[in-house]
């Protein structure tokens, strides 16, 4: 004979797995914010390095991948910030590159959300092929790629890292209403950039060229100019004086996030017709240096 359970237990049991699921939602959420927060390698950005119809592309140029950020997080403002990660809902992702985008509230939003608190929307994060090739993980990386997993979703690869999409849950509660992500074109732009993320070519990342000064200049003491080159790497600038004998280096920078670079040119700097910028890259892909200088010679004058 079958036996109904007491409506009181049958409420019980419900409550009780409401709670557990949402104190597992409570703990992915707060448990990247903590692993955020202790980051001694961030890396901040809030504006895009090449401008598109709708937004602008975010590189990064450290671990090779790009993708377009629409002009909803543009206007609104954002920041990406890139770490490492402790833990995850797969153990691989112990040993992944994390990067977490941030946004401002959209509106609506609740009055107790602060308006210019950046807060973290998604992670994507970057996983190590070589986990793949071991025993414990051959299965698991093969199950990821083919099939959707809760708070994962597979992007792309490359031959070094794996991308995957990190939710912060299946959750539509107070908080994500409240900071205005569930408006169609937030969560068409969050779309926008998972479906746009993409790795760069090696040889493209490898790619380095001074584009100006590049020779024939005349530039005047006490003016500002552009120093201008094609990929956003950190970067050493300085002038190279070929009327020296021998050649004699005056550095204008040793540290450049991404292009261009201003400078002004102080009047300690000689007068001379053959002139040359150089520029280094570090580390460059894979830890390589590259560096490229003016092809020509350009000039100083007084003004």
């Amino acid at each position: 004979m079958n036996k109904k359970i007491p409506t009181t237990i049958a409420i019980s049991i419900v409550l009780i797995s409401a709670i557990l699921a949402g104190g597992f939602i409570y703990w992915r959420y707060f448990n990247f914010q903590e692993e955020l927060s202790n980051q001694p390698d961030i890396v901040i950005s809030e504006k895009p390095i090449d401008e598109t119809a709708d937004g602008g592309i975010y590189r990064n140029m450290k671990y090779g991948f790009e993708f377009e950020v629409p002009s909803v997080f543009e206007e609104n403002g954002y920041q990406i910030e890139i770490g490492t990660t402790t833990e995850g809902y797969f153990p691989f992702e112990a040993e992944c590159v994390l990067l977490s985008f941030k946004t401002k509230p959209i509106e609506p939003y609740f009055g107790s959300m602060p308006k210019d608190k950046y807060e973290n929307m998604f992670f994507i994060k970057l996983c190590p092929q070589d986990y793949c090739l071991r025993n414990d993980g051959e299965k698991v990386c093969e199950e990821i790629k083919t099939d959707e997993k809760l708070f994962i979703r597979y992007l792309t690869e490359n031959n070094e890292f794996f991308a995957i999409y990190s939710s912060l849950g299946p959750s539509d509660g107070d908080f994500w209403d409240a900071a205005g992500w569930y408006k169609d074109e937030v969560r068409d732009g969050v779309e926008k950039i998972l479906s746009t993320f993409k790795f760069i070519e090696e040889d493209s990342l490898n790619k380095f060229i001074l584009i100006s000064p590049n020779g024939g200049e005349v530039w005047e003491i006490g003016k500002t100019y552009k120093i201008d080159w094609e990929q956003p790497y950190d970067v050493s600038i300085w002038l190279e004086d070929w009327l020296s004998a021998p050649t004699k280096t005056y550095m204008i920078n040793d540290n450049v996030a991404a292009p261009p670079y201003f400078w002004t040119i102080p009047s300690s700097i000689p007068l001379g017709t053959k002139y040359k910028i150089v520029m280094r890259a570090f580390p460059g892909v894979k830890g390589a240096t590259l560096s490229d200088s003016s092809d020509d010679f350009f000039s100083i004058i007084k003004e």
